[in-house]
């Protein structure tokens, strides 16, 4: 009996330190995984960074294969729908051809090819139809590949895809052991945010603090300064521009013109970044080139010439400017080029969203106007008048330095001016019997001095000043350099004399022959100058200068019908 007590106690006591030796809690350690954030918010926990960034670059992959099946897929659909429609028959023949299904369309054309003139290459669009059995593909069907391609275009352009901005993942150490699946949190991140590709954004800075930055994204950043090339080429010609690059310019003996610099107007800054993909990302020089020229609304309209169309005529008709036609139709280089009727042409309105500047030398021979002298005479009528010399032009040699911006003279300055002939003045006897407050109707001085450049005539263009499209109401006269004369053009009553915020410093004169004439931008008003004053023809009445909307000095000149603005006729009828 003691020998059994003595067996159960041993084996209790063995029990008793088995189980509390063996029996304890082993140590638990933390996992290490990934936290995945969104816009600073967590939207997982995976367990390896790299799985995910490799699977979304495969899923991009993917859709990019996916992209390029459906294009070859489309190009050879419209390629068999082209052929189809074009495709000349008999009457009888073309009954039976329209009568088959697009299946027996396709063998017909691949067994009659020789026959209807149907090339090598297009043959293979109908091969690749026949074997692909695109014949079967509903509208539907189609209309989505071609949607799908439009939104997934941008994936031909890469070769990595990249996780969404925005998305952070953070080593982190847990006793926790449930993690996503990759393909759930890819699923919970694209319904977000999409993905990202490696491009680089061109800031444009605004010269208007009310508007803001722009801001353009590219596959390179070559196909910016591209793009501005070509900008440059539209606006000084192809053919200038690339001899100014490659620095084969002529030299000027007498006269001519040399561009000296070209440079956009704007601060513009660039940085590499990933892009997403949902942003308008340009990937060639094409499509970023008629962005900068027309802005995101590009629309045009094709107009008939008609029986005695000119170039000007019909760009004034459409409300756009001699050079906004002869950009949006390359036959044309001249608003002397000649139409035929019938002929379309088109009609676009460029909104270009930066300034192309080019600095030009240039010296030409321009007519000097002759000066207008009245002698009065007690015994005739006022309104009566005779010429007693006629007036005759000079010639001179003037050297300016112009700025244009985006193809419209921006500054004018007259470095050097050589009299070659010098003009004569024309004599007119007028009479004096009567107040001579009433001007002429059948001559007019000139503003200026000689050796200016109208750098605007009154024409529909693009507001140098921002404003869009918009009818220009008068002459801008450049290159007689700040400061210089402002004469009447004509006998008349100052009526306005004032500052305006377009206008600047200007002077609007009565001539109380039906018309009045207007003087703005003026830099100030000549000593003696006030509202009621009687002023006779080459009176100065002011200074040229840069006052209002001004790029640079110039005289805005105007000739009205009456004192509204609504009233200007064009000057140049009087000339």
């Amino acid at each position: 009996m003691k020998k059994v007590l003595l067996m159960v106690s041993v084996t209790a006591i063995f029990a008793v330190l088995f189980i509390f030796c063996f029996s304890y809690d082993r140590p638990v350690y933390p996992h290490t995984y990934y936290q995945v954030y969104l816009d600073g918010k967590v939207v997982g926990t995976i367990e390896s960074k790299r799985e995910l960034e490799s699977y979304i670059n495969n899923k991009g992959e993917e859709i990019r294969k996916n992209v390029q099946n459906y294009k070859e897929k489309i190009d050879n659909i419209d390629v068999v729908n082209e052929v189809i429609k074009k495709i000349k028959l008999s009457e009888t023949e073309k009954q039976k051809f329209d009568s088959l299904s697009l299946y027996e369309k396709i063998k017909y054309i691949l067994n009659n090819a020789d026959v209807l003139k149907v090339s090598d290459v297009k043959k293979e669009s109908f091969q690749y139809a026949l074997d692909n059995d695109l014949y079967s593909l509903s509208e539907t069907e189609i209309k989505e590949m071609r949607n799908y391609i439009d939104e997934n275009k941008i994936y031909l352009s890469t070769q990595k895809i990249y996780t969404p901005n925005g998305i952070e993942i953070k080593k982190i150490n847990t006793y926790q052991s449930d993690v996503d699946q990759i393909t759930d949190l890819y699923a919970k991140i694209i319904s977000k945010k999409n993905c990202t590709i490696a491009g680089y954004k061109f800031t444009i800075k605004s010269k208007d603090e009310n508007k803001k930055d722009q801001e353009i994204y590219v596959t390179d950043n070559k196909l910016f300064s591209e793009a501005v090339d070509t900008l440059a080429a539209i606006f000084t010609g192809s053919e200038e521009y690339q001899s100014y690059k490659e620095k084969t310019q002529n030299e000027i003996i007498d006269t001519g013109s040399i561009i000296e610099n070209v440079y956009v107007d704007e601060d513009i800054t660039y940085k590499a970044m990933n892009i997403s993909t949902d942003e308008q990302i340009y990937t060639n020089v094409e499509d970023l080139s008629k962005f900068l020229l027309y802005g995101d609304k590009y629309s045009e309209k094709k107009v008939k010439v008609e029986d005695g169309d000119s170039i000007s005529s019909i760009a004034f008709k459409n409300k756009i400017s001699v050079s906004e036609f002869l950009i949006s139709n390359e036959d044309y280089n001249n608003k002397d080029n000649l139409l035929y009727p019938g002929k379309e042409v088109v009609i676009a309105k460029i909104n270009p969203q930066i300034g192309v500047v080019v600095e030009k030398h240039n010296v030409q021979d321009v007519e000097a106007n002759f000066n207008t002298v009245e002698q009065f005479d007690d015994n005739m009528l006022q309104g009566d008048e005779e010429v007693t010399q006629e007036g005759e032009k000079g010639l001179e040699r003037v050297t300016q330095s112009v700025k244009y911006i985006n193809g419209q003279v921006n500054y004018v300055q007259t470095d050097k001016k050589e009299t070659l002939k010098a003009p004569t003045t024309k004599i007119v006897t007028v009479g004096s019997k009567i107040v001579p407050h009433i001007g002429s109707t059948k001559s007019w001085g000139w503003p200026t001095n000689s050796g200016y450049t109208i750098s605007s005539g009154f024409e529909y263009r693009v507001s140098p000043v921002g404003n869009g499209h918009e009818l220009h109401t008068g002459l801008d006269i450049s290159g007689t350099g700040y400061g210089s004369p402002v004469y009447v053009t004509n006998n008349g009553t100052i009526v306005e004399m004032t500052f305006h915020y377009s206008y600047g410093n200007y002077i609007l004169v009565n001539h109380n022959n039906g018309y009045y004439s207007l003087y703005a931008h003026m830099s100030g008003f000549a000593n003696g100058m006030k509202v009621g004053k009687v002023v006779e023809r080459g009176t100065q009445i002011g200074m040229v200068g840069a006052t209002g909307a001004a790029t640079g000095p110039h005289l805005h000149y105007e000739i009205r019908t009456c004192d509204q603005h609504k009233c200007a006729v064009d000057p140049m009828k009087f000339y």
